[in-house]
């Protein structure tokens, strides 16, 4: 049941964080449109993918974003974006990947912001995997720890809750466990006594 409201609950977060599109060209910029203006384009093709993700065409979204990448490696939207494209396929391992590459180059573009954003949409993916929750952890204290030292880019209880809400599934399953090995343990024994009456109801008939 957590795993299926993780699931509900990182959809509609990923689709929330698709509503603060990518940045759009300046006015400046537009003014100069007659010009060859790499970073105008660059933006331009990443909208268009974010536009074909709302369309539901992620293959084509998909594609849109690793032609933006070729064009222009060193910017970290069109790595974030594919993210959150091979996330919505279900692909969670190259998310995580596709979200951390977009972090890295956040850093390197001194984006703040994105580099936020790409922190937390690494730690929501990797939630959605059992086996990963110790990974999680440390993805939402790392996210705790950036927006502590920058609080103009994001909001700061996002982490601790998500930490909170892990400790309680995690101690609600440590309970869970507890109780199936008690059970376990009360039907081996039940098990052992009637193998044990069973042997001496035998032993007493061939004494008869």
């Amino acid at each position: 049941m957590y795993a299926r409201d993780m699931r509900t609950r990182t959809s509609l977060a990923l689709a929330a964080l698709l509503a603060l599109a990518c940045p759009r060209p300046s006015a400046h910029a537009e003014e100069g449109a007659s010009q060859p203006n790499p970073l105008h384009a660059y933006l331009a093709e990443v909208q268009s993918g974010v536009e074909k993700i709302r369309d539901g065409a992620l293959d084509e979204a998909l594609e849109i974003f690793r032609r933006a990448k070729e064009a222009d490696p060193s910017r970290p939207q069109a790595a974030y974006y594919e993210g959150v494209v091979l996330k919505l396929q279900g692909d969670l391992e190259a998310a995580v990947t596709a979200f951390r590459s977009a972090r890295v180059l956040a850093t390197h573009a001194g984006d703040l912001r994105f580099e936020a954003r790409a922190l937390q949409a690494a730690a929501m993916v990797l939630e959605l995997s059992p086996e990963k929750r110790a990974e999680a952890k440390a993805a939402w204290e790392e996210l705790a720890a950036f927006l502590r030292e920058h609080p103009e880019t994001g909001v700061a209880s996002v982490p601790g809750s998500r930490l909170e809400k892990m400790t309680q599934v995690a101690e609600a399953e440590a309970h869970a466990a507890a109780v199936v090995r008690k059970l376990e343990e009360r039907q081996e024994e039940l098990r052992r006594l009637e193998a044990e009456r069973a042997a001496k109801k035998s032993k007493n008939k061939k004494t008869r």
